[in-house]
């Protein structure tokens, strides 16, 4: 079976998306391999000379079609026949992750592919006809499968989210200032000033946002450009730090509440398979046992004909035995026929040599009444023989008496002969009527072997279809069973699933809410530290004010003694001084011993609130 990915990546610039063949379905280390050689070897060869890069895999999304929707790869699992999956590189000056369309998936290069000589496989499942055709079971047909689509690559990650806790100061504003910054025209207005403070739960009035955009506007030409943003954040350190991490659990918060979103996705789309996996095994179950009745009436059937087989088969025996029968009585009939011929032969024979004693007799009785004629002719010719005639007449008379006894005789022997004769012919005639008899038994009983041996025929194949038919239901009770025991394994398999999402939504959530718990408690203790900066600062720009303020007067005061009383004492300029110098820091609430300057000259470092 070939399991078939649709991988898409950014290779200089371009997307290339790979159709990757495997053997079966690959597990993520190995999916990483391949995958790295398949696009390590496409990146050398599009790299341009002063590329010094190589190709890694940062991490995976693969797209949901259930949700429509980019989520994490993390399991495989997660993979299916034609999934599409985009792989995110690090982010380096030679490489920057860019969203845009996918373009449609060809098949990888010859270089690149491991399984060399495997059939293209069609996305219905079957190889294509260069390839060697499967034998499909009996009682499957292949489904088919989702044409890929395209679709749009996963957007990456904010800048801001990748920075660690050891950002720079230059990163910082950068960043921050490249978030405040929505219309990407490296100027802030006061919207997008008071929306990034509102956005991240700063709880500054409206006044207040506009005084801090006011101090950041330097020109005052009501735009924030980058150099004044930075002088803003060099004055207002604390509050960068707090604008910088805000934003960073901000995004961290919404990447969050999106990994949790798509895992619940996940976890709905799982349960839904879940319920898909259970109904599949209900209806395999079902198929399994209704497989059952059939090969159980498949079963009886095959009994009933094999039962029906050993009637046929005893019936052609019974059929044999009377054949058998039959062709020993037409034998016998025939033995007698022929005895009955012998003897008619016999007796034909006998009467002919009647016969023939018959015309013997009667030639000699012609021959004799010759002789008495010619006698009679002597005796009349020769007188003087009378009595030597007459003698011999009489006893010629006699003899032909005697012959004639013998003719009556042998006329009685030969129609004695003809009666044993007719008799003989009824005989045969009988013989040979019984012997026609016999041979239409013989005919009926082989006629009857015939049929008895073609019901037996039939019986056979009939027993044989039926073991046939019931070996192919067994063969689909065996693929029901499998069927049933696959689907089994895809429900506890989704099953485990479902509750590892469940346990992985949970850890997410539960995490969410550790860090909002915990993002609360930096807030509540950041507050008050942004609120003395900026008071600090406050109180700072108004003494220099005032000092400012003050220099002016007491130069002006000075210039006037210089020309009313000469030039003052170097102890009354000091002593005016500290009298200004009082009075300001009166003004500003601050007590002798508390130095505003030295407050604000050390920022404040809130990073240790911000441990991850």
């Amino acid at each position: 079976m070939v399991f078939t990915l649709l991988v898409a990546a950014d290779l200089h610039g371009t997307k290339t998306n790979y159709e990757i063949e495997f053997g079966m379905q690959p597990s993520i280390p190995e999916l990483h391999r391949r995958l790295e050689h398949v696009f390590g070897t496409e990146h050398q060869m599009r790299a341009p000379p002063s590329h010094p890069g190589i190709f890694a895999i940062d991490r995976m999304q693969i797209f949901d079609e259930r949700v429509e929707l980019w989520v994490d790869l993390l399991s495989s699992t997660q993979l299916q026949d034609f999934s599409q999956i985009y792989v995110f590189q690090p982010e380096t000056m030679w490489h920057k992750e860019v969203q845009s369309k996918l373009p449609p998936a060809v098949r990888a290069p010859n270089h690149a592919a491991a399984m060399m000589g495997t059939p293209r496989r069609s996305p219905t499942g079957m190889r294509s006809a260069s390839g060697i055709s499967q034998m499909m079971p009996i009682g499957m047909v292949p489904v088919p499968m989702p044409m890929p689509v395209a679709v749009a690559a996963p957007a990456p990650l904010p800048a801001i989210l990748r920075s660690g806790a050891d950002a720079t100061h230059e990163e910082k504003v950068s960043m921050v200032f490249d978030e405040m910054d929505t219309r990407k025209i490296r100027s802030l207005d006061i919207g997008e000033f008071q929306a990034f403070l509102t956005n991240l739960q700063f709880e500054f009035s409206v006044n207040t946002m506009a005084d801090l955009f006011s101090r950041a506007d330097a020109n005052r030409d009501g735009t924030v450009s980058y150099p004044e943003f930075q002088r803003f954040s060099e004055r207002y350190p604390t509050l960068l730090d707090a604008m910088h991490y805000r934003a960073r659990e901000y995004w961290q918060d919404v990447h969050q509440r999106e990994a949790i979103d798509a895992a619940r996705r996940l976890l709905d789309s799982l349960r839904a398979r879940e319920i898909d996996a259970r109904a599949a095994t209900a209806q395999a179950i079902a198929e399994s046992a209704a497989q059952e009745g059939r090969l159980a009436a498949q079963m009886q059937a095959v009994a009933e004909a094999e039962a029906k087989e050993r009637e046929a088969l005893a019936i052609l025996d019974a059929a044999r035995q009377e054949t058998e029968r039959a062709r020993a009585e037409v034998a016998a009939r025939c033995a007698e026929e022929a005895a009955a011929r012998d003897v008619e032969r016999a007796k034909q024979l006998a009467h002919v040599e009647v016969v023939r004693e018959v015309e013997a007799a009667e030639a000699r009785l012609r021959g004799q009444e010759a002789e008495q004629i010619h006698a009679e002719e002597r005796m009349r010719d020769i007188e003087r023989m009378l009595m030597e005639q007459q003698r011999e007449v009489e006893a010629q008379r006699n003899l032909c008496a005697r012959a004639r006894a013998d003719l009556n005789a042998m006329q009685g022997l030969e129609q004695q002969a003809a009666m044993v004769s007719a008799e003989a012919n009824r005989d045969v005639q009988m013989a040979s009527e019984r012997l026609s008899l016999a041979k239409s038994d013989l005919a009926r009983a082989q006629d009857r072997e015939r049929d008895c041996t073609a019901a037996h025929l039939g019986a056979r194949e009939a027993c044989a279809h039926q073991k046939v038919q019931r070996e192919r239901e067994e063969q689909e009770l065996l693929i029901c069973r499998e069927r049933e025991a696959a689907r089994k394994a895809v429900e506890a398999e989704s099953v485990r699933a479902v509750e590892a999402q469940e346990a992985m939504c949970r850890s997410l959530e539960h995490e969410n809410l550790e860090h909002a718990a915990q993002r609360a408690k930096v807030q509540t203790e950041e507050a008050p530290l942004i609120d003395q900066e900026v008071r600090l600062r406050e109180q700072r720009d108004a003494l220099e004010m005032r000092e400012a303020v003050l220099r002016d007067e007491a130069g002006a005061f000075n210039a006037r003694n210089t020309v009313t009383r000469g030039v003052a004492s170097p102890r009354s300029l000091q002593y005016q001084h500290a009298v200004h110098n009082q009075a300001a820091l009166n003004l500003a609430g601050i007590s002798p011993d508390r130095s505003p300057r030295r407050l604000i000259g050390s920022p404040l470092k809130s990073n240790f609130i911000y441990g991850r």
